[in-house]
């Protein structure tokens, strides 16, 4: 009994030790703490870890930068508002900021400011611009931008900035989604970061000179441009590494090349296009499963599509022609293929429905997709995008 006793005195005096020398190292610690002087008239001590300098003036941040070396632990430094009018000039200009924080990379700066009469911060995730207008191209945006420490979005839909500015400033800052608007045929747009390009009718005359922009659509995963005689460039479809979904028919498409570095794409209509294409560069798209290629004449380079050993449906009647050993090579190569040689209605007919009039598995799956039942035609003209007109 006096055992156990001593034991829970010894334990309480060695937690009072212990208590007595957390106590002392904190005192030992504030002790030394140096209370240092701002420019601005404020005064920290060294161990504090969020320091205020929001009024802070540019003449005085070299001297600034040396005190806050003094501060082993900082976090946050709060640098104030910036001017509510346009017309005053601010304290601090962007160069005093990023200078600040790329002398002390591990700490958040925080500054308000107000921007085209929008209030942001230099913390914030997400810097959201879109319809508001500019003249410069963008330079004033890039001003602020070395200072966005956490902005993972820059929104500048309809800002009026080219979409050669747009890139560089997307180049600059990879590791930040940036989305503006892009125009092409005659009446489409859309956001550089949509999922699904609608413009299949010759209403909307695409051609190699108005569809250069699209290379920019880079999140692309479904894409029909169907019946655009005039197209037949489609060099950016290499911009578009995602793309599952490319409706090509009745087109001047000649070169399958484009297609090669898409090595998502599931389902692929080129039907109508150009006559004796060379469908080789096909062969890298190791996940194909839906092929139609009907009417396309006599196709060369047809034995690659030995390699598409996950095809499901393969149609090439309707006129297109290969040589009886290489159709017979190519179901050897592919005996679980539904290969059809005979349907003449080119990217309809039992390409889309069913002996009993339905609607296969594969286009009930498209029309959703695309959405065609809402959008026969276009989801991508302008009139059909309530984004164009109006600021989120």
């Amino acid at each position: 009994m006096f055992s156990g006793k001593k034991n829970l005195f010894s334990a309480f005096l060695f937690l009072v030790l212990l208590l007595g020398c957390a106590h002392a190292a904190a005192f030992a610690e504030a002790a030394e703490a140096r209370s240092i002087r701002f420019p601005n008239g404020s005064s920290h001590y060294s161990y504090e870890i969020n320091v205020d300098l929001s009024d802070l003036a540019h003449a005085d941040v070299p001297a600034t930068i040396e005190l806050l070396k003094e501060f082993p632990q900082l976090h946050r430094v709060d640098l104030g508002q910036g001017p509510m009018d346009p017309k005053e000039e601010a304290r601090l200009n962007w160069t005093d900021i990023h200078e600040m924080q790329s002398a002390f990379p591990g700490v958040e700066f925080l500054y308000r400011f107000r921007f085209l009469g929008y209030d942001f911060t230099t913390l914030d995730t997400s810097f959201d611009l879109n319809h508001l207008k500019m003249e410069d191209e963008g330079a004033a945006v890039r001003e602020i931008l070395p200072c966005m420490q956490n902005c993972k979005l820059l929104d500048m839909d309809f800002c009026g900035v080219s979409s050669e500015a747009m890139e560089q400033i997307r180049d600059e800052y990879p590791q930040m989604e940036v989305i503006w608007r892009i125009w092409f045929g005659h009446d489409c747009s859309v956001r550089t970061d949509v999922d699904h390009i609608l413009a299949s009718n010759l209403n909307h005359c695409l051609s190699n000179n108005n569809t250069k922009d699209l290379k920019y659509c880079t999140k692309v995963k479904y894409f029909d441009v169907g019946h655009n005689l005039a197209l037949s460039d489609f060099s950016f479809l290499s911009y578009m590494p995602d793309l599952e979904v490319a409706i090509l028919s009745v087109t001047g498409l000649y070169d399958l090349s484009q297609l090669a570095e898409c090595e998502k794409l599931e389902y692929l209509e080129i039907c109508n296009c150009t006559r004796n294409i060379d469908v080789s560069p096909l062969a890298s798209l190791k996940h194909l499963h839906h092929l139609n290629m009907n009417y396309l004449g006599y196709v060369t380079g047809a034995e690659a599509l030995c390699e598409l050993k996950e095809l499901e449906r393969l149609w090439i009647g309707g006129m297109t022609y290969l040589d009886a050993d290489t159709l017979e090579q190519i179901r050897d190569a592919l005996p679980n293929t539904e290969i059809d040689v005979v349907d003449t209605t080119g990217c309809s007919g039992t390409w889309r429905f069913t002996s009993d009039g339905g609607l296969t598995e594969r286009y009930a799956l498209l029309k959703q997709q695309f959405d065609y039942d809402r959008y026969p035609y276009s989801c991508s003209s302008y009139t059909a995008d309530p984004r164009y007109y109006y600021r989120n």
